[in-house]
């Protein structure tokens, strides 16, 4: 569903992207953005689909293992990013149609180190919510890792508190909840992400 307004808004003349009066624009995005995801960082935006930032954010993080927990189609999204960057990517599943349990997620990271955990805080594919805060705290007692959350359909429906819960990259679409034309994405990461991001080899070019 995309409103009337912001319809006829695309029939606007086009700004060029380098003007002055893009940059007043971008910046009056920038001030508001993050307040949507609950942050005092920045949030960036990026022409194309949550899944380039997914794709960037493992390329970005992860330098060698990571752990894509999975419960419907876009959480297998995640692992298979991971595995065709050439990731060492370990998979924690519930069935679809279930939320993943805060404590099996803690019996995994007692058992191994992981650079980056991967989760969808709203599993599009299935409806179901999954735990965020819980999952997170579990993951900032047990490891020092990162945490990758997709809320493609979540961010402006349900609550996302990005520095609260400890959530290093959180990655959105403007197309569900925010109820925009496709084609751009939301993307915050916390100071943490980029420092750690600093010394992970290969990262790209477009999606550094």
């Amino acid at each position: 569903y995309v409103r009337e307004e912001v319809r006829a808004a695309l029939t606007a003349p086009v700004v060029g992207h380098r003007s002055p009066e893009f940059r007043v624009l971008y910046a009056q995005l920038a001030e508001r953005l993050p307040r949507l995801f609950d942050t005092q960082g920045e949030v960036y935006i990026a022409t194309g689909s949550a899944t380039l930032v997914m794709e960037c954010a493992v390329l970005s993080t992860v330098a060698s293992k990571v752990l894509n927990l999975t419960c419907g189609s876009f959480s297998e999204r995640w692992h298979a990013i991971s595995k065709s960057v050439g990731k060492d990517a370990d998979r924690l599943s519930v069935p679809w149609g279930q939320a993943l349990d805060p404590e099996l997620l803690r019996a995994a990271l007692r058992r191994e180190r992981y650079d980056a955990i991967t989760l969808v805080h709203n599993e599009t594919s299935t409806g179901v919510t999954n735990p965020l805060a819980e999952l997170a705290r579990v993951v900032r007692e047990e490891s020092d890792a990162l945490l990758l959350v997709d809320t493609v359909s979540s961010l402006g429906g349900i609550p996302v508190a990005t520095d609260a819960w400890g959530l290093d990259v959180v990655v959105a679409g403007v197309q569900k909840a925010l109820a925009a034309p496709p084609g751009l994405v939301l993307v915050t990461l916390s100071e943490r992400a980029a420092s750690r991001a600093a010394s992970v080899p290969h990262r790209g070019y477009y999606t550094d």
